[in-house]
């Protein structure tokens, strides 16, 4: 799901030359719907984001690359949904995506996420 934000910056870019920046891609985890602003259900971790850092796209597809993104939970969570926005704190909402596979932590657990991939068809 792509915020209304982002579909925004997305078309004006193409039509009125107003370029979308989106200085840093930082993720954040949840355990339900992140609702419109990102926001709801979000699991419970130490630092709320962290940033996914990726190579410059190639045929579409953006790829993790540097270290990965991580986060170590202050309570156990079944994570099933990941929200994505343009800063660290703060900042705007650009979209969600639900996990493929939901995954279970415990308090203390370290959450990597060891592959992102972003793709756009034509």
């Amino acid at each position: 799901m792509l915020s209304e934000y982002l579909r925004n910056g997305i078309v004006d870019s193409i039509t009125r030359n107003k370029p979308l920046v989106v200085p840093v891609l930082a993720a954040q985890l949840h355990d339900g719907v992140p609702g419109t602003s990102g926001t709801d259900n979000t699991v419970d971790v130490e630092e709320d984001r962290d940033q996914i850092t990726a190579a410059e796209a190639v045929d579409g597809v953006g790829i993790n690359t540097g270290a990965d993104a991580t986060w170590v939970s202050e309570e156990g969570a079944t994570v099933a949904y990941m929200s994505f926005h343009d800063a660290l704190s703060a900042g705007n909402f650009l979209g969600y995506e639900r996990l493929d596979q939901p995954v279970t932590v415990a308090d203390g657990d370290t959450i990597a996420l060891a592959t992102f991939r972003i793709e756009v068809d034509d």
